[in-house]
């Protein structure tokens, strides 16, 4: 009961203490009013800075934070919208291995011009699968840009996702536990040869548990140092590949 007094009572008590600044200290007042309406028209003006800007950032669709997205699944399918409303030709290469939840995996290709072309020009992403959503939002990006014509002999090839199950599991690797920048050889290439130094660092770069305080720069620096002695250029360019 005293609450619902005090909520009815207040305003009144405030208004008549106004007035009595008024009269007795006229200057009081006056400035208090003031500073009030200087608060109400800064509040006013925060408001418009405010929704302006969230309008800006509603209507700019083709921002730079509006074509990343949050998942492998969410990329592709916004991937394949984009160039179908493009024009563009939407190829799709299944995987045999499996999301998430038992997801389908794809690689997406989006072919604009030329069936059988003279020059092409190819963007991937995604080689090194967890990197994926950012080359997807530069085709993102580029497939919501103008698509200026494209000469009669030539064509665009956009890939999307070369290692869709490191891009779906975030991590560099794909289904063969293959880093494939780093295999990046001609059919039938293979060097059987195992290049030294190798054991030396693979449990340290390649770590077979999860991420631990395991002192990973300090077992880092042993080995610089354990190896350092080894510095003629057969041996550099050995530890170079490696690393």
């Amino acid at each position: 009961m005293i609450p619902r007094i005090g909520k009815h009572v207040a305003p009144f008590l405030a208004i008549v203490a106004f007035c009595y600044l008024y009269i007795e200290l006229p200057g009081l007042a006056v400035g208090i009013l003031v500073g009030i309406a200087i608060l109400i028209v800064l509040l006013i003006v925060l408001i418009v800075v405010v929704v302006v800007l969230q309008g800006a950032s509603e209507r700019s669709d083709d921002g730079q934070l509006k074509v990343f997205s949050e998942s492998y699944h969410v990329s592709r399918g916004r991937f394949r919208r984009t160039v179908r409303r493009s024009g563009g030709q939407l190829i799709a290469l299944d995987l045999t291995a499996k999301g998430p939840k038992g997801a389908n995996l794809t690689i997406d290709i989006g072919w604009f011009g030329a069936k059988t072309p003279k020059r092409v020009f190819i963007h991937s992403s995604g080689l090194h699968g967890v990197e994926g959503l950012s080359g997807s939002a530069i085709q993102l990006q580029w497939l919501k840009s103008r698509i200026r014509s494209i000469p009669a002999d030539s064509a665009i090839v956009l890939v999307h996702a070369l290692n869709p199950y490191g891009m779906a599991w975030r991590r560099r690797f794909n289904e063969n536990n293959v880093d494939l920048n780093r295999n990046f050889r001609a059919a039938g290439e293979f060097a059987p040869a195992e290049i030294p130094y190798w054991i030396a660092v693979n449990a340290l770069l390649n770590p077979a548990t999860l991420p631990l305080p395991d002192c990973f720069y300090l077992r880092a620096a042993w080995l610089v140092l354990r190896h350092a002695e080894h510095r003629d250029a057969t041996d550099a360019e050995q530890l170079r590949v490696c690393l």
